[in-house]
């Protein structure tokens, strides 16, 4: 049996619903993400809604599902991110999952064959002709991959779903310091804090997923690629709204 079904019929003993850690979502001007309707289907998970404090009453919808946190004095993504996880020092948290507000699905991949004879990677929901979502167990599934590497990994991320159909991804083991851990990623704030590490304005450093990322790279800290779970979003700067 392929390894990520294996994990997935035991993941709930693995992981449970109080230990999974917070998923935190910035937005700005766009009240109606994917992320943020397909996160509030999925019973069990503690999400953390961060928006500019002008905007409540555009997002005071999802008030029953998160907990809001109005910001003030940020101006654009880079501001946010810093905004989020000095929010989750001071809570005292050890990690969390931080997505982008128009992030479309997160699952595991299996291998498969499709309609015309190909073999592929797919997601399972797929295969199961389940809605698209972003499926609690792939979060759990998450933690507990990329849990042996807390020593000195500080950010990791799924594979982008564009870049994960080939089958030489079927088992294949996670990736340190490859690709770019951006829109979809896990925070280990121990190892962060420990460095005094955060993300940074965007008028400063341009391209804030980069620059965490290469502070990182910088303090002898490493990142995470898992192929064995997935994402999907549109094209970066694509879409309407966004936090900048």
């Amino acid at each position: 049996m392929y390894r990520s079904i294996k994990l997935y019929r035991k993941i709930d003993t693995l992981v449970s619903d109080e230990e999974l850690w917070p998923i935190c979502v910035p937005s700005y001007s766009r009240p109606n993400g994917q992320a943020l309707r397909r996160l509030a289907q999925e019973d069990g998970l503690k999400l953390y809604l961060f928006i500019r404090a002008e905007q409540y009453d555009m997002y005071k919808q999802y008030a029953d599902r998160y907990t809001i946190v109005k910001l003030k004095r940020v101006h654009n993504i880079g501001e946010t991110r810093n905004a989020i996880v000095r929010y989750a020092r001071k809570k005292g948290w050890h990690h969390l999952f931080m997505l982008d507000d128009d992030i479309q699905q997160l699952d595991f991949m299996v291998p498969s064959v499709t309609k015309n004879g190909v073999k592929a990677m797919r997601t399972w929901s797929s295969i199961k002709a389940q809605r698209t979502s972003l499926n609690k167990y792939a979060f759990k599934m998450w933690q507990y991959i990329v849990t042996p590497y807390l020593d000195e990994v500080a950010i990791s991320t799924p594979f982008l779903r564009q870049f994960t159909w080939h089958p030489r991804y079927a088992n294949a083991e996670p990736k340190c310091n490859v690709g770019q851990p951006i829109q979809c990623v896990h925070l280990n704030l121990d190892l962060l804090n420990e460095y005094d590490i955060n993300y940074q304005s965007s008028d400063i450093c341009g391209v804030e997923d980069y620059a965490i990322t290469y502070e990182c790279y910088r303090h002898g800290l490493k990142t995470l690629q898992i192929p064995d779970i997935t994402y999907n979003c549109p094209a970066v700067g694509t879409g309407e709204g966004g936090c900048e």
